[in-house]
Order: C-alpha cells, then structure tokens, then sequence
C-alpha cells in the first residue's frame, strides 16, 4: 500500500531535529538508504515553503517565515545525502523570504514625516518614514529593512546568484546593485546616485517644511543670517549643476 502522507502545506519544519522520517525496515537496496529516502521529502518541503512565502501579506508572519527559511537553508547546507541542485533550491528560499519582505516593506513609504513647530525653522522637526516605525514596531534593525527592500528591487536572477556565495542577509544586500523601479520596469542606480539623491530629497524636504510667517518676524540680523545660509547652499547647488553637465 502507498504510503499518501502529505507534509503541512503552508510550512514543514526540516532543522535537523524536526526533519521528517521515514523508517523502513525492511532490507534496502545499498544504493537506497534511510538518509536518501528523507532528503527525499525536502523538494516537497522547499516547495511548500515558496509557496506560503509567496502568498503571506503579514509582514510578523513573513519575518516568522524568514526566520525558518534560513534555519531550513542552513540545515541543507549540512546535509550529505543531498545534491547541489537541493542547495541551491533552499537557498532560493531564503532568498523569496527576504524579497517578500523587502516588497511589503516597500508598502511603506520611506520618507521621514516633516512636523512644523509653530514658531520654529523646523529643519529637524522630523518623524520616522512609517516604514520605519513599522519596522521599529517588529523588531527589525534599520539596516535589515534597508537590505531586504535592496534584494526586492534587485532583477531576481542576480539575487540567486548572490544567495548562493553567502546566506547573510547583509552581505547578500551589499554584492547587489541599488536599484529604481518604474512603469517601464527598473533601472539600475548606483550607491553614489543614491547617496546625493537622499541628500537632496532632504534639503529639499526640510526648506518646505519652513514657515513663511516666521521668515518675516525675523530681525534685520536674523534675515542676514538666513541669507548668508541661503547663499551657501545656492553656491553649492550651483557647483553640483555645473559638475552635472
């Protein structure tokens, strides 16, 4: 009689301990071995587990589906009854792990909140992006929602290459390019563009946040003060433009 048992079809835990056995006792063929026979169920887990991390929208949930994903990829990486074709699988699973949390984050906008203080320039009165608060909320670093959001907008070709030479997810973030998604599809942007853009968006961010009313209550020293400011950033801009053509 076939034996029709079906493994969790949202996830099947496979960390050594919890690997999913099957006893025969009966003689065996020497080139047919209990090792084979349960490295044998793992596609049918890494299967399972692509699947529930495609479909989750819960980001607690696909943080808790992560966390597995790499206990699992690392678990296979230890095995010796499986091939390299098996590794390269379950590490393609660590890797859906984190672009699907990179994608719901990604849900989130990442500009800081601007809050303008009645009486003040405000050039710091800032909130966190709210996908840094919900990242805060969850318990992820600033720099593992960087990095997962990096490996979503990275082409998915290249993520597997990478998941493939480490299983840091840091590490992971920093060999992939920094990309920009549009209608047309993504452009690839460098760590510089990115770098002088934040800078930018951030000037640019905090002159708006700036109230009017206060410019005019300003004393005449206060005004040349703000002037002087002004005439150090327009010389500034005007350099980058100049750099730019």
């Amino acid at each position: 009689m076939t034996d029709n048992t079906v493994i969790d079809a949202e996830w099947a835990d496979v960390t050594p301990s919890n690997l999913p056995a099957v006893i025969i006792k009966r003689p065996l063929p020497t080139e047919i071995t209990n090792a084979r026979i349960n490295a044998a169920t793992l596609p049918t887990v890494v299967m399972n587990a692509r699947n529930a991390i495609a479909k989750c929208t819960d980001l607690s949930q696909l943080l808790r589906y992560r966390d597995r994903a790499e206990a699992i990829a690392a678990a296979v990486r230890t095995m010796k009854e499986v091939g390299p074709q098996m590794v390269r699988d379950a590490n393609k699973m660590m890797a859906d792990a984190w672009r699907k949390g990179g994608e719901l984050l990604s849900q989130y906008s990442s500009i800081p909140i601007a809050t303008n203080k009645k009486g003040k320039l405000g050039f710091s009165n800032f909130k966190p992006s709210p996908r840094t608060e919900v990242a805060r909320k969850l318990g992820l670093k600033e720099e593992e929602t960087r990095a997962m959001v990096r490996v979503y907008k990275a082409p998915l070709q290249k993520v597997h290459q990478v998941v493939q030479k480490t299983s840091s997810l840091k590490v992971a973030a920093d060999r992939l390019p920094t990309t920009d998604r549009y209608r047309g599809g993504a452009v690839t942007y460098s760590d510089d563009l990115r770098n002088v853009s934040t800078a930018l968006t951030r000037m640019l961010t905090n002159a708006k946040i700036v109230d009017a009313g206060v410019l005019k209550r300003l004393t005449p020293d206060e005004r040349k003060v703000v002037k002087a400011k002004i005439t150090e950033i327009m010389e500034l801009l005007d350099e980058m433009d100049r750099l730019c053509k």
